[in-house]
C-alpha cells in the first residue's frame, strides 16, 4: 500500500511560504506587487492559491476568491472585489483576463494597482502571455512571476512512495505523464488499488483511455493511420519509409498530414539525419495507447 504520511499538496510549501511571506510585506508596502504563479495544468497552481487564501482570511485580512472565467473587464475586478486598501484578490486562471481583455484594458488594471493603498492582486496562469513578456505590455514589468517546477520522484519520497518497491513502479509510470502533482496523485491511486506490478501501464492507460479516443477519433483517417503506425515507437522515432510501408500511403500525403501532427504537437521529428527523418509520438502514454489499440 502507499504511504500517505503527509498530503501530495506539500509538495509546493516551498512556493507557498515564499509567496505568504510577499503577502505579509504587502500588505503592510503602500504599493504591493502583484503575483502571478505560473505551472503547467495538473501542477497544483489553484491547490497553492486556496491555501493561500485560507491562510490569508485566517490572519485576518481582507481577502477576496475570484475565477478568471468569470472576468471580462477591469470592472468586474473591481465590483466583485470591492476594492480597499490592504486587500489581497486572489484570482485563480488569470489569464482568462490577460487573453481576453486589451492593453488599454490592461493598463486601466495596472494603473489601479499601483496606486498608493491599492489591493495586492495573486493570480494564476499555465504558461507566459504576451501580457508579460511582450516590451509594449501593461506588465512587462511590476509583475512577480513564480514558476512550479516539474517534480521528480524524489520530491514524493516520503509522501506518497516511501517502499522501495513502490518508488520503482511509480518511477516508471512518471516517464510516462507531465511531471505534476496530479499525475503522482494519479500514481499513488493506481499503486494503492493494484498489487499486480504487471498491471501498472495498463491501468494508467484505462485512465486516460476515453481522452485519447476522443481525440483520436476527432483526427482526419489518414492522420489515425499514421499514428497508429509509429504507436510507441522510442526515440529518435520511425523513419518515413517504415510509415509509409505499414500505412499504404504515398510519400505525397504522409508528407502533408506528418507536418500538420507535427505543427499541432501531436507529434515531434527528428531531423538529425538528412532525408532520414523520424517521427515520435510527442506524449508517451497516448504512444502506449496507440500500441493497446491497433486499428
Amino acid at each position: 500500500m502507499a504511504s500517505e504520511t503527509s498530503s501530495i499538496s506539500d509538495i509546493n510549501n516551498k512556493i507557498f511560504n515564499i509567496i505568504l511571506s510577499d503577502i505579509d510585506k504587502g500588505i503592510q508596502s503602500e504599493i504591493p506587487q502583484p503575483i502571478v504563479i505560473v505551472g503547467v495544468d495538473g501542477s497544483g497552481k489553484t491547490t497553492l492559491l486556496r491555501q493561500l487564501y485560507n491562510a490569508t482570511v485566517q490572519s485576518g485580512h481582507s481577502s477576496v476568491w475570484m475565477d478568471g472565467r468569470s472576468i471580462f473587464s477591469v470592472k468586474d475586478i473591481t465590483l466583485h472585489a470591492g476594492i480597499t486598501s490592504n486587500s489581497v484578490i486572489f484570482i485563480d486562471d488569470i489569464d482568462f483576463f490577460f487573453t481576453r481583455c486589451s492593453y488599454s484594458e490592461q493598463y486601466e488594471l495596472r494603473s489601479l494597482l499601483y496606486n498608493e493603498g491599492a489591493p495586492m492582486i495573486i493570480g494564476t496562469v499555465e504558461k507566459i502571455l504576451p501580457a508579460f513578456s511582450e516590451y509594449k505590455a501593461p506588465f512587462f514589468e511590476g509583475l512577480k512571476l513564480i514558476h512550479i517546477p516539474p517534480i521528480t520522484l524524489d520530491d514524493t519520497n516520503g509522501v506518497s512512495f516511501s517502499d522501495p518497491e513502490e518508488q520503482e513502479r511509480a518511477q516508471k509510470l512518471l516517464r510516462l505523464l507531465p511531471k505534476t502533482i496530479r499525475s503522482v496523485d494519479i500514481i499513488r491511486n493506481i499503486i494503492r488499488n493494484n498489487d499486480n506490478t504487471a498491471l501498472d501501464i495498463t491501468a494508467l492507460i484505462s485512465e486516460f483511455s476515453p481522452q485519447y479516443k476522443q481525440f483520436y477519433q476527432s483526427l482526419p483517417t489518414y492522420s489515425q493511420q499514421i499514428l497508429s503506425a509509429i504507436g510507441n515507437t522510442p526515440a529518435p522515432g520511425k523513419l518515413l519509409s517504415d510509415i509509409r510501408e505499414t500505412t499504404g500511403l504515398p510519400t505525397s500525403v504522409l508528407s502533408i498530414y506528418l507536418r500538420n501532427l507535427c505543427t499541432a504537437g501531436t507529434l515531434t521529428v527528428d531531423k538529425s539525419l538528412k532525408k532520414k527523418y523520424k517521427y515520435t509520438v510527442k506524449d508517451p502514454l497516448f504512444g502506449e495507447w496507440l500500441s493497446f489499440n491497433p486499428n
